[in-house]
């Protein structure tokens, strides 16, 4: 039975990334590699087609007796490789290695690989180029066959451990992690603090109104130091423009107050991407939506998923809402509007 963090992939007919409903992801998506970790890359093949835009994904059987490997370089050379994992070392498809503590199935196109990134490859590239980004690539050279053959390819971020880094921080550009690359990151053992100032005694594992720092250390090793202190963006959660508004309570007191009353919430609102006017800004108003006024909103993407990105942007203004597509490649489908909290909606 495999302990180690598992990194679950899915891959189309063209070797691309996807989604659990098919759709091709985007860059700032992608999974991270973290310097001085093992981890079982779960990667699975599908035969994906469009009936009428919705992706239908079918596991696609992978040859038995053919050799598979998994390997990320930086600039494609066999000597600068960054981790490998290979039938001669033993990696591929282990026992207990697959979700669910089972074993992947190449008749299901089912493929697991050990990784091990603890190597001065992974650490020449992150001192090279500290926001480098490395290719992961799958190859198989099928059975009586000598020629390789790419089954797969994506570009990875790679990271290093906070306990690794020396010297000062760098300047701190605006820049925010997706929920998935914030899940890989507290699964990859970090742990954080916050406090309102560099030198207060006053620290605690979960932000608060008053905080504007934070720091954090890999727990893997108990002798890991703290990071200096990071200031954070100044922003405040909807959580804390409750609380500024006058309210008392705590987050669940907060999210109880954003349940509308049955027949005066309003309506989802829906954004049909083909039907964008040429400078691709949707608008409407508060009155449109049912709202009495400007409140907090959440965009959906067509395949029913949370947007975290920062390419599409969204702004109130004199009672209008405008959500930016102009900076948003690939979008297809119908997105999904969805207010909630700020103000109550009209009756």
């Amino acid at each position: 039975m495999s302990n180690f963090k598992r990194i679950e992939l899915r891959f189309n007919d063209n070797g691309k990334l996807i989604d659990s409903s098919g759709r091709e992801l985007h860059q700032d998506e992608m999974p991270h590699f973290i310097y001085g970790e093992i981890v079982v890359i779960c990667a699975t093949f599908y035969h994906v087609t469009n009936n009428n835009g919705v992706y239908e994904l079918t596991p696609r059987s992978l040859a038995d007796g053919g050799s598979y490997a998994c390997f990320a370089g930086s600039d494609f050379s066999g000597e600068n490789l960054l981790f490998l994992g290979d039938s001669a070392g033993n990696q591929v498809n282990c026992t207990g290695d697959w979700p669910g503590n089972t074993t992947a199935s190449l008749s299901s196109g089912q493929l697991s690989f050990r990784v091990n990134t603890y190597t001065a490859n992974f650490l020449a590239a992150l001192n090279n180029h500290p926001s480098a980004a490395a290719y992961l690539v799958i190859t198989v050279i099928p059975p009586g066959n000598s020629d390789c053959s790419v089954l797969a390819m994506c570009s990875v971020p790679i990271l290093n451990r906070p306990a690794s880094q020396s010297g000062p921080v760098a300047d701190v550009t605006v820049e925010y992690y997706t929920a998935n690359q914030v899940l890989s990151l507290l699964a990859a053992g970090f742990a954080v603090q916050f406090a309102p100032t560099q030198t207060s005694a006053d620290i605690a594992e979960t932000r608060r109104l008053n905080d504007r720092y934070y720091r954090f250390r890999h727990t893997a090793n108990a002798n890991s130091l703290w990071s200096p202190w990071i200031e954070l963006f100044d922003g405040k959660s909807a959580y804390d423009l409750w609380l500024a508004a006058g309210n008392t309570g705590s987050e669940a007191d907060f999210l109880n107050s954003l349940k509308a009353v049955s027949g005066s919430s309003a309506a989802d609102v829906n954004i049909t991407i083909a039907e964008l006017p040429a400078n691709k800004k949707f608008q409407i108003t508060a009155a449109a939506a049912n709202l009495s006024g400007p409140t907090a909103v959440q965009l959906f993407d067509n395949s029913g998923r949370l947007y975290w990105g920062n390419c599409i942007t969204m702004s109130w203004q004199s009672q209008t809402l405008t959500v930016d597509f102009t900076d948003a490649a690939n979008c297809s489908g119908v997105w999904t509007l969805r207010f909630a909290g700020g103000s109550a909606p009209t009756a």
